[in-house]
């Protein structure tokens, strides 16, 4: 005999709505950047040279979900976030890049610029910049 159900995945589940209430409540997005950060091991990364920062913080995105990637470019490196964990409320709630942008720069160490959401977003990237300084 087997017994045959749809997963929790197919199911679905209400966390878009809490998450979309609990962001239109007054937050520092910013804090929580450097908590994720601190949480997941990336503040230790900021002492390494860059090549192996901008490596070991790929890795880390990837275990997070992001599908992210980095190449070089004019500007300095980029990091490209294939996937945004957040899509489900990040329409909403723009505002939880700045928790990204912290995270990037408490991993590598130095400023980070958001590139115009609209350079990539189209396709479902995110791209950052840092700034080499």
């Amino acid at each position: 005999e087997k017994i045959y159900s749809l997963s929790q995945a197919a199911l679905g589940d209400n966390l878009a709505v809490l998450a979309d209430a609990l962001l239109t409540e007054k937050i520092n997005f910013e804090a929580i950047g450097e908590r994720i950060a601190h949480s997941q091991g990336l503040i230790t990364l900021a002492s390494q040279p860059m090549a192996k920062r901008l490596s070991a913080l790929i890795d880390k995105l990837n275990e997070m979900h992001y599908q992210a990637r980095w190449e070089a470019g004019a500007e300095g490196p980029r990091v490209i976030l294939g996937r945004c964990p957040y899509a489900k409320v990040i329409e909403a709630h723009p505002e939880l890049c700045k928790m990204e942008v912290t995270l990037l720069e408490k991993a590598i160490g130095r400023p980070v610029l958001q590139s115009p959401r609209n350079e990539l977003i189209g396709h479902g990237l995110c791209p950052f910049i840092f700034k080499v300084s």
